[in-house]
């Protein structure tokens, strides 16, 4: 069969289908294999979508104020990333953000029969998706130490990597399309077994502990009930059936109990099984904020939103740059790694980021969206699936209710860095795009279709290029966690044209000082620096690269900025900084700096105490301990108070890494 002879439609259906069935049991979609597929994809349909020339002037289209600020807000996250003070980050959010702008203004292309077969589709194989991703949830939870339920939003390769509060983002947006699949039937016994199903979704999700998440699930099921009382009876229904599909009515309260207990009977369940190898997490602790990190995720949430404001007031235009808020926040925290790599706040990470302007656009593409839903809602939901009359409303409110789900979960914290989310979410709120179907000015068609080109071929072309350094790059980073220094750092010099390259020049610094390589070291650093001046990293691996050189003024200077940057988040730059004044026999310097020295060690030992953030777990101990010997060194009246808190440091923290020693180890890795 000709190539040209293929059903290319179908083709570029069912590869946005596979993709999101991969992403969602993948990671969640959170490794950057899982952006680069998105972007061959989103490329592909749209080639697909342009490839007959004879595609007429009258095809559906975007109102024009919808198609503006689509790609306004790509243009203008490009410019942000032009003028990016961390540019070795964030390209990757640009390919991700312009792929599903592609697959959105792609679905809405469609004509409204095949928007609704694809609606279903994707609904279909969200349903099946979250059931498997349950399955193996389960699984993990009960058999790996990780105190949350995950889903399959984990990676194995690293034990920190489980990310529960995107698995209940997730559960958010799908839980009402497995609503929508349960309302399908009107056959009693497949309506009772699919409502079960529902039940057992919903309780994996009160595993993911996420306080949030449960307050969003909750505001989504008031919304549910709401919409179903203002519509009352089903005016297209015979009165008897209209009378039975209403949500108070017995068969509904009966449907409600039933999701309800199923939800209840997954959790305690399943926490059984738990127990029987791990400790099972407390509810009550957790509501009464007593677990482990306390009230801290409120408190740092609230923190992280005050700086990112006040950050995006600085550079209001353009912002920081696409993933700058982890590299630039740490000025601003006043407490011992409190910090992030996003301020929990879609809007406020867009406005600190790419520059208000870009928050303003997408704010308008929201609201259009869901303003246009909300008006074209048949208000008529029916609690069982009852007639074809009132499936077009159905479908439109579980999907409201989904596409508002994930928004207001991404008011108090951010994870459509995940595909496995961030795809869904598009491909669902393309669904409530008003479409239109009217003769257009041939100009503004064609340059329509210019744009979306040019924007597909540039993604494309971006992700090939980049994609060969990425994996040149990972085999060099796999040489180092080898040891095999040599051979990394032969890699990484054939991956050193690498626009993308996040921490590349960072590894070739770091394999040249440990190798005595002092010019190649040198050099890493001068241009990761000149990409990203915010990185404490950089200059603390500049400290230590003067230091070894014997050149103390530059490693003063080096940490120096490293201290201002971020001095609670590592004690490394405060030891750098101490032993350098100690090596010129700056004592005037040290003595001015006592006070705040004093007052961070204290938090840090404080921290340690409770293990705030697994602090205790990590190199900031021994770096502690060297501090106050060396305190205790240059000031010899004060050193029974520094052993007394070097004891009390080391006193807790071997107490932690004994729980962590004694902790059963996983039985899948």
């Amino acid at each position: 069969m000709h190539i040209l002879s293929w059903n290319w439609p179908r083709i570029a259906q069912w590869s946005v289908f596979a993709l999101l069935a991969f992403v969602i049991l993948w990671k969640g979609g959170k490794s950057l294999d899982a952006t680069w597929l998105l972007v061959g994809v989103a490329g592909l349909v749209t080639f697909i979508r342009y490839w007959n020339k004879s595609d007429s002037i009258s095809s559906f289209h975007l109102p024009n104020v919808l198609w503006w600020s689509l790609i306004l807000f790509v243009g203008w996250s490009v410019l942000s990333y032009v003028f990016s003070t961390t540019q070795n980050y964030g390209l990757d959010e640009i390919l991700r953000d312009g792929s599903l702008i592609l697959l959105l203004l792609w679905v809405v292309s469609q004509p409204e029969e095949s928007r609704h077969k694809m609606r279903e589709a994707v609904a279909s194989v969200i349903v099946y998706s979250t059931f498997v991703a349950c399955i193996i949830g389960i699984a993990v939870y009960v058999l790996q130490p990780v105190s949350r339920f995950v889903g399959t939003f984990f990676d194995f390769r690293f034990h920190t990597d489980y990310w529960p509060n995107a698995w209940a983002e997730y559960l958010l947006l799908a839980w009402p399309m497995v609503l929508l699949w349960a309302l399908k039937t009107t056959i009693p016994r497949t309506s009772f077994a699919r409502c079960a199903l529902l039940g057992f979704v919903i309780g994996s999700l009160a595993l993911s502990y996420s306080r949030g998440a449960i307050l969003v699930f909750v505001g989504q099921a008031v919304l549910l009930i709401v919409l179903s009382l203002i519509s009352g009876p089903t005016s297209s229904l015979p009165a008897e059936a209209s009378a039975q599909a209403g949500v108070l009515s017995p068969k509904s309260l009966r449907l409600g109990l039933l999701i309800m207990a199923v939800a209840m009977f997954t959790f305690f369940t399943v926490n059984t099984l738990r127990s029987q190898f791990y400790p099972v997490q407390s509810v009550t602790e957790k509501i009464t904020f007593t677990a482990d990190e306390g009230g801290s995720s409120v408190s740092e949430r609230r923190d992280f939103w005050n700086q990112a404001w006040l950050l995006s007031r600085e550079r209001p235009l353009f912002g920081w740059g696409p993933y700058s808020f982890r590299f630039v926040q740490p000025r601003l925290q006043t407490e011992v790694l409190a910090t992030s790599d996003h301020p929990h706040n879609v809007f406020l990470k867009l406005a600190m980021e790419r520059g208000l302007p870009a928050a303003i656009l997408f704010a308008i593409v929201i609201i259009c969206i869901v303003f246009h839903a909300v008006k074209s809602v048949q208000f008529s939901l029916p609690a069982v699936a009852l007639a074809e009359a009132g499936s077009l409303s159905i479908q439109t409110v579980s999907v409201l209710i989904a596409v508002l789900g994930v928004l207001a979960h991404n008011l108090i914290d951010f994870n459509l860095q995940f595909v496995g989310i961030a795809l869904p979410f598009w491909l669902l709120l393309s669904m409530l795009v008003p479409s239109q179907q009217q003769d257009q000015f041939l100009p503004v068609v064609r340059l329509r279709r210019g744009a979306e080109i040019a924007l597909a071929a540039l993604l494309l072309v971006i992700a090939v290029l980049e994609g060969r350094y990425l994996v040149i790059s990972s085999i060099g980073r796999h040489a180092e966690a080898r040891g095999d220094w040599a051979q990394a750092l032969e890699w990484y010099e054939r991956a050193e044209g690498e626009a993308f390259a996040r921490d590349l020049h960072l590894s070739r610094a770091h394999v040249s000082l440990n190798r005595h390589l002092w010019d190649i070291a040198e050099e890493a650093l001068d241009t990761y620096l000149a990409r990203n001046e915010e990185d404490v990293r950089a200059w603390q691996l500049q400290g230590e690269l003067a230091f070894k050189q014997w050149e103390y003024p530059q490693a003063r200077r080096a940490f120096d900025e490293a201290m201002r940057l971020a001095r609670f988040d590592d004690l490394g730059t405060v030891l750098g900084s101490i032993q350098t004044l100690m090596k010129v026999g700056d004592r005037e310097t040290l003595d001015e700096r006592r006070e705040k020295i004093d007052d961070l060690l204290e938090q840090y030992a404080n921290a340690i105490e409770v293990n705030r953030h697994f602090i205790a777990l990590g190199p900031n101990v021994e770096e502690f301990l060297t501090i106050v010997n060396l305190l205790a060194e240059v000031y010899p009246e004060e050193a029974p108070s520094f052993q007394v808190l070097g004891a009390r440091v080391d006193r807790a923290a071997k107490r932690e890494r004994e729980k962590l020693a004694a902790r059963k180890p996983g039985y899948f890795w």
